[in-house]
């Protein structure tokens, strides 16, 4: 009984550990993004055909983002990414995420 919830716990105390790291994180959020890129403007929305989402995405992405399909449980390559730096949405290129906030769930999203 003790491991299901030390396991259950270990997402939020990794959460907790590093929530001031976050908000800094998203406070300073552009220092993250390599020299020379600018990021979309937020408020632009991105206009595009169905055939134009599916010649910029792959099929499995397409439909993620699109269809609003799931992805199976530890299929997702970012499961064991490692590279640092901050990670773009693949539809309109805004930040998603940084290396920096990635923890290990065990579920696998």
């Amino acid at each position: 009984m003790v491991a299901p919830l030390a396991l259950a716990l270990r997402p939020l105390l990794a959460m907790a550990r590093t929530q001031d790291d976050i908000e800094r994180m998203h406070a300073r959020w552009m220092e993250f993004l390599p020299a020379g890129f600018s990021p979309p403007d937020p408020a632009q929305k991105v206009e595009q055909t169905e055939a134009e989402w599916r010649k910029q995405l792959t099929p499995d992405a397409f439909e993620v983002l699109r269809e609003e399909a799931t992805e199976p449980p530890f299929s997702s390559k970012l499961n064991d990414e490692k590279r640092e730096g901050v990670f773009l949405c693949a539809g309109c290129d805004l930040p998603l995420f940084s290396s920096e906030t990635k923890y290990e769930s065990g579920t696998g999203w």
